[in-house]
């Protein structure tokens, strides 16, 4: 039950006894409840707080949060720049690498750089090397729509994997 996790994890974050793991997992259960109710400022803290505290599987998808936070605010610049970071430091998670990835491509999509997103996606799909979860499935699901679309904008300017050269 929601309210009961809620409470404990309250009790738990406030206990100066606890553990900094197990306050850790405290905030992220707390983040967890206010981002699925869409209360994204009170997430933020929550994760970031689990950021400072912790570096495990937890803090990897705390980071992805934070990078869907910035994506559910609109704030695409931040969402793409915390999507960019989470290649290197989740690292250890590559499902959480993944899921940046497909969000990274929506960024990418939003801003109209259809061919940044496209390579994100095509690169995800031949590289990603667990073939039982979600992202690969997901990664052609995304850029069969963005070829379906018909939108041939490829912006070469605007294109993220240039360097200038």
């Amino acid at each position: 039950d929601e309210a009961a996790v809620q409470t404990a994890a309250k009790k738990v974050s406030a206990n100066p006894s606890a553990t900094e793991a197990q306050a850790a997992q405290a905030h992220f259960y707390l983040g967890k409840i206010a981002f699925d109710r869409k209360e994204y400022d009170p997430a933020m803290q929550s994760f970031n707080k689990v950021l400072q505290m912790s570096d495990n599987e937890q803090t990897a998808e705390a980071r992805y949060l934070i990078a869907e936070i910035h994506y559910q605010k609109r704030n695409l610049e931040k969402a793409k720049q915390r999507c960019l970071d989470n290649n290197n430091d989740n690292s250890n998670y590559p499902y959480w690498v993944g899921k940046s990835l497909l969000l990274l491509s929506d960024v990418f999509a939003e801003q109209d750089d259809v061919f940044s997103a496209k390579t994100v996606l095509e690169a995800l799909i031949e590289n990603y090397e667990d073939k039982t979860d979600d992202i690969i499935p997901t990664a052609k699901k995304k850029l069969a729509e963005l070829n379906k679309s018909g939108s041939s904008r490829l912006d070469k300017t605007n294109n993220f994997m240039d360097d200038g050269n």
